[in-house]
């Protein structure tokens, strides 16, 4: 009884309560009526998006909050060659011996600096086990830091979080890893506790307490003094101000 008159669209039924910026999210990416156009954005978690770096044509824009980045190579702003990116798009290879990586501006962590929140997402394709470093930034003291580098062995990951935080994790899985291929990485921090995910999974979480300054700029194949320079391609990069 009680039969409804009207249409529905678009069910979701979560195993969590959602907050309220979950909840915005959701409202944002749902088709506005009476039309029956496409949903407004394409970009996961707009709530608390920062950055997104799709790496089209190599270029280093940011395609969601406008901090364009800057390219390097050999020490001088050049353009990085293109690598097929794991659809087939376009990504950005990165070659030690060129000395490239890309520089994001100090804007893009003005809210994810002291213990705030904040999620760092991207695609990678590791070429070379040897310390390598897939995004950074803040600086070398203790909780200091924030950023993942390639370990020197296949399969681990360092957290760079600074001074004597740093921390190697061992990836494990149930199934043989190809590591030729794309694989998804996360690290987020809400706070109170460190997340690394893994092709979606969470790997590894432990509670930390993190102090990145102000005014840091992230660097995308390099540390920020340009070492443990990075050989292997990077796509779709997001930056967030929560942690997913």
């Amino acid at each position: 009884d009680y039969l409804f008159d009207g249409a529905l669209d678009e069910v979701y039924v979560y195993s969590s309560a959602l907050d309220s910026e979950a909840i915005g999210v959701l409202f944002g990416s749902v088709t506005a009526s009476p039309t029956v156009t496409s949903a407004p954005s394409s970009y996961y978690f707009q709530g608390s998006l920062v950055s997104y770096y799709p790496f089209d044509h190599g270029n280093v824009t940011d395609a969601y909050g406008g901090h364009t980045g800057s390219p390097y190579v050999f020490g001088q702003l050049g353009d990085l060659a293109i690598a097929e990116g794991r659809n087939g798009d376009d990504a950005l290879l990165f070659v030690s011996a060129d000395q490239s990586y890309v520089y994001l501006p100090y804007q893009v962590t003005a809210d994810i600096s002291g213990s705030k929140p904040r999620t760092i997402c991207l695609w990678a394709r590791i070429d070379s086990w040897d310390q390598g470093q897939l995004f950074e930034y803040g600086d070398s003291s203790d909780g200091g830091d924030f950023g993942l580098a390639a370990g020197d062995a296949e399969g681990n990951i360092t957290l760079s979080l600074g001074g004597s935080y740093d921390t190697v994790v061992m990836l494990n899985s149930s199934e043989r890893i190809d590591w030729s291929d794309w694989h998804h990485y996360c690290l987020a921090y809400d706070g109170d506790v460190l997340t690394l995910y893994f092709d979606g999974a969470a790997e590894v979480e432990s509670e930390v307490s993190l102090s990145t300054g102000d005014g840091y700029s992230i660097y995308l194949g390099s540390t920020y003094m340009i070492d443990y320079l990075f050989d292997g391609a990077l796509d779709e990069v997001y930056v967030y101000s929560s942690a997913l």
